[in-house]
């Protein structure tokens, strides 16, 4: 590579300002800092079985005879057979 094609290279960037050049670290650092935070605050996906439906269904006299209690209490019986938490 020739001597003039380095120093072409070396500069910034005719579209981008000045400042950005020396920003970049501290937008990496930014960066650094905000991802884990930011995957540590999202939501984790709900299980499938909501719990508050769960316990409306085994507050009722029967939950079998519910239709709709009938999934989603065999799913947590069947959940809370394989050792999986409540949710």
């Amino acid at each position: 590579m020739s001597d003039k094609e380095e120093i072409v290279s070396e500069k910034p960037s005719a579209c981008a300002p000045p400042f950005l050049a020396q920003s970049k670290g501290v937008v990496k650092r930014i960066t650094a800092i905000a991802v884990p935070i930011a995957l540590a605050t999202t939501s984790i996906p709900a299980h499938a079985v909501d719990g508050c439906l769960v316990l409306l269904c085994l507050a009722a006299p029967s939950w079998r005879e519910i239709p709709q209690c009938v999934p989603p209490i065999r799913e947590v019986l069947r959940d809370l057979a394989r050792g999986r938490a409540f949710p």
